[in-house]
């Protein structure tokens, strides 16, 4: 009853961290002698206080392409609570779930800015270099140069192609590693709203990326990216927007089905495809803005609501009310801002943008033209054998 009266899904950790607190508190051992009341009243209030969950920081890990790196989506949501989420990455940008297991970090031409120095201004954080350093803290097959060919280079990974980047990496990031709470999964929007190209990336997550989650307990989330419209892109099959957002939502609940029947708890999945969706049937204007000139990727608009679905998704509850007010502040220390004639949301904007995302992240709201296609039921040991995970052939035309 309790819960069911809190604008809120409250995950085990949220409700971890305000026992943490009440624990803290010198009263609540008299509170039992009231039958339990003020304990009661006092979870209450803790619970409708989201601000004071994070009594310790939430850890979250990113493993991705473009659809996260542009506007540097692990940064702003960890500005969206003051810094009280932790996060790292390893993201290339024209990547897959299943291929950046084999080429790993792609930010070395992207991520080379002023905004990415570390304090010190010595060297840039381009995130790490492998998964098995996201999920792990290390990778004992991992050169620095490569030598042991274990890793496919095209020249963008920082620790095959910038001096001592591995050597900063372990001595800072990774020298004192502690799991990570969630691993945000992006995959390519094209592929995931076509069960042609799906095959490699389910396969990745059966055979390679379940495995790593088992051992390293971290919640796996799966981001149901954007549609879009593009001349600049191969739209063929998806002229319709929302089918091609349907499409999409097939495809996240497709990969959802594979890790949670095998083993893993839960893999909650951040509906962005709903929230750009319920935008393009309310405000067309507004829709507009959410992508940046070339149609595709998102625009400063489209990545405040971004991080509002993926705050909202982790952590349960939405983002304070008062970054309405100062948008650009959370991209201050952004790593890679796209081209946007826009600029920043502001404090009405943000606001319409945060109850969208509250709307389709947390009370369940479904767009009136959202089509709800069946998943597909994947029979593992037959697409393991009829496909790997870096099928080169499958790959072609899903870069977005």
């Amino acid at each position: 009853y309790l819960y069911e009266n809190i604008e809120c899904v409250v995950p085990t950790m949220v409700l971890k961290g305000a026992l943490t607190i009440l624990k803290s508190q010198p009263w609540v051992p008299y509170a039992a002698g009231f039958g339990g009341i003020v304990t009661t009243a006092a979870l209450f209030l803790v619970l409708s206080r989201p601000d004071r969950f994070f009594d310790e920081h939430m850890r979250v890990a990113f493993a991705g392409n473009y659809y996260l790196s542009i506007n540097d989506i692990p940064r702003v949501l960890s500005n969206l609570n003051e810094g009280q989420i932790d996060e790292q990455s390893c993201l290339a940008p024209k990547g897959s779930i299943a291929s950046i297991l084999s080429t790993g970090n792609g930010m070395l031409n992207v991520w080379s800015v002023d905004t990415a120095l570390n304090d010190r201004g010595t060297n840039y954080d381009f995130g790490v270099c492998t998964v098995e350093q996201l999920l792990f803290g290390k990778d004992d097959t991992l050169d620095a140069d490569n030598t042991n060919y274990a890793y496919e280079d095209d020249g963008t990974n920082p620790c095959f192609n910038s001096a001592n980047y591995l050597k900063h990496l372990n001595k800072t990031v990774l020298a004192n590693f502690t799991s990570y709470d969630y691993v945000v999964l992006s995959d390519q929007a094209k592929r995931m709203a076509d069960d042609k190209y799906r095959p490699p990336s389910i396969v990745a997550l059966y055979e390679e990326w379940i495995p790593m989650l088992e051992v390293s307990e971290t919640i796996p989330v799966i981001v149901a990216p954007h549609a879009f419209y593009s001349d600049l892109v191969n739209m063929t099959g998806l002229e319709n927007y929302s089918e091609f957002a349907s499409l999409i939502h097939q495809g996240a609940t497709e990969y959802q089905a594979v890790l949670i029947e095998n083993g893993q708890s839960e893999a909650p999945i951040v509906p962005v495809d709903m929230a750009f969706l319920a935008i393009y049937e309310e405000d067309e204007d507004m829709f507009s803005l959410l992508t940046s000139s070339d149609g595709v990727h998102s625009s400063l608009y489209g990545s405040y609501l971004i991080a509002c679905c993926l705050y909202a998704t982790v952590a349960g509850y939405m983002p304070p009310k008062d970054t309405w007010s100062d948008v650009q502040g959370l991209f201050a220390n952004a790593r890679y801002i796209a081209e946007s004639s826009y600029g920043y949301p502001g404090p009405e904007d943000a606001q319409y943008l945060w109850e969208v995302a509250k709307r389709v992240t947390l009370d369940g709201y479904v767009p009136s033209t959202f089509i709800e296609y069946e998943p597909k039921e994947w029979d593992m040991q037959d697409l393991s054998r009829l496909y790997s995970a870096d099928d080169d052939d499958l790959t072609r035309d899903c870069y977005y």
